[in-house]
């Protein structure tokens, strides 16, 4: 028999749908505190005079429960993380990398591969497609003793940014197919590489820091050099390199090291440095360049770490340096300097390393020095100086 759905104070009889019922039906269900009796009296008993007004209120709030249930259920299957991906043709370049340079470390069993596993030295980005694609982005293969030649494989990672072997035992040169890379940073330091300056290098218009040191790398700095225009970072040191220093370095404006020491470079010191005033660190040390100092060394007012030593060629006074006040290591070695210590050195509250030793230095140690409390070592042996050495140097034992 239907239930009724009159109330004995209301003469007209008003219908529930049946979605309604259900609902209601299901709401009952859920709180568990209502019996089948609560349920069939409840329409036709309202609990207050609006009728049945109070009989939907409640069905509403029901409803507001259930979705706030099960949407939350929804809410939690969505923000389930994604599971990232190595692409395909990458881990079919580094499983063929690995088996070029016997890497036996690379995982391919996740999803991911070797990616940021471990100590494996590949780092992806993980960060496109919603993340669920990853991208090789940095290597770091260095102290690896590995031999033979550098693989050309490494320039079908697209998304490829950091490439590091250094300490390696490659030989050889560099494959051409790197000419297409879009690498950021290279390090191919302390390896066994050989030939003229690797023209490829000059193609990877994208570098930042560029390091060839400790190599077997001979002949001149080709200009197109210069089209490396992004350049920070370049170290060419320890080297055969011969030739006069490429005045295309001027145009690198960006660049903040340059070291070019222990090389065969020949000819006059160039004189283009007030064009690159964000240096930092510049090491000349050891090669067959000709002084004097230029000039123009004087505007890198950022420098904090200036090296040059075993100029030939005529003598000059010292340089000034009177603006860099940022120095933290200072080498003037066996540069034919003439003339005294200046006073200003004595100021430079950062300086730990001075070394002005086989000059052509005169007079006496400026008083300035007693105030040099940050200073770990000074060299001024093989010069002229006259005078007493300072009580306050002997006691600190930091003086050759």
């Amino acid at each position: 028999m239907p239930l009724p759905l009159s109330s004995p104070r209301d003469s007209q009889v008003t219908h529930a749908p049946l979605h309604s019922v259900h609902y209601f039906h299901l709401i009952a269900t859920t709180t568990s505190t209502w019996n089948l009796e609560e349920r069939e009296t409840m329409a036709c008993r309202p609990p207050c005079p609006c009728g049945c007004f109070c009989f939907y209120m409640v069905f509403f709030l029901g409803l507001l429960l259930v979705e706030a249930v099960h949407g939350t259920g929804r809410s939690e299957v969505a923000a389930a993380a994604p599971t990232p991906s190595l692409v395909p043709a990458e881990a079919s370049v580094l499983r063929r990398i690995a088996a070029r340079l016997g890497v036996s470390s690379w995982d391919f069993t996740a999803g991911a591969g070797p990616c940021d596993h471990g100590d494996s030295g590949v780092h992806c980005d993980c960060s496109f497609s919603n993340g669920t694609v990853c991208h090789v982005t940095e290597i770091f293969l260095k102290g690896q003793n590995f031999s033979g030649e550098l693989p050309p494989d490494f320039a079908d990672l697209p998304y490829l940014l950091q490439l590091d072997l250094s300490r390696s035992l490659f030989h050889g040169g560099v494959p051409h197919q790197w000419a297409r890379m879009k690498l950021q940073g290279l390090s191919l330091m302390a390896n066994r590489l050989s030939g003229p300056f690797p023209m490829v290098l000059t193609k990877i218009t994208t570098l930042t820091n560029l390091s060839i040191e400790g190599n077997e790398f001979y002949g001149p700095i080709p200009p197109e050099i210069g089209y490396l225009i992004r350049m920070e970072k370049l170290i060419l040191s320890t080297n055969e390199f011969t030739g006069p220093l490429p005045a295309a370095l001027s145009l690198f404006s960006n660049l903040t090291d340059l070291r070019i020491s222990s090389t065969n470079f020949s000819g006059r010191i160039p004189d283009f440095w007030g064009n690159l005033k964000r240096l930092d660190k510049l090491q000349i040390e050891g090669s067959f360049l000709e002084g004097p100092i230029p000039s123009s060394l004087s505007e890198l007012k950022n420098l904090s770490d200036l090296r040059i030593s075993d100029l030939r060629g005529s003598g000059s006074s010292f340089p000034d340096l009177s603006g860099m006040t940022y120095m933290n290591k200072l080498v003037l070695r066996n540069c034919s300097i003439s003339g005294s210590i200046p006073p200003y050195i004595g100021t430079w509250t950062s300086l730990k390393h001075l070394d002005l030793s086989f000059n052509k230095l005169s007079g006496e140690i400026p008083p300035s020095f007693a105030s040099m409390g940050a200073v770990d070592y000074i060299y001024l042996s093989g010069n002229s100086l006259t005078g007493n050495i300072p009580g306050w140097l002997l006691r600190r034992n930091k003086i050759a």
